[in-house]
């Protein structure tokens, strides 16, 4: 098996951030679909809407910063890897 490159896991990461980002879109139409919804409330669930709503939402603003943060990082560790070997690194 061929070792892969530091750029190539580099940019793996910046695939799977991509597709995080989608889900945390569908766990953001989640929490709208809760902060707009006309449903009534369910006794047998542990928590009404507002609370998961705001659960979502912490959890979305959470996941949100982190994906930033790691985009940030991709993006400086790419960076670095193309002025460190010019010749190697090819643009995604």
């Amino acid at each position: 098996m061929a070792e892969r490159s530091l750029l190539s896991m580099t940019l793996d990461i910046d695939t799977e951030t991509t597709a995080l980002r989608e889900v945390l879109g569908a766990y953001v139409g989640l929490e709208k679909l809760l902060q707009r919804s006309g449903i009534e409330e369910d006794p047998e669930l542990p928590m009404n809407r507002a609370e998961l709503h705001g659960m979502l939402q912490l959890m979305n603003g959470g996941m949100h910063r982190q994906i930033e943060l790691m985009e940030d990082c991709v993006r400086s560790v790419v960076l670095a890897l193309r002025a460190s070997t010019p010749a190697q690194v090819t643009t995604p």
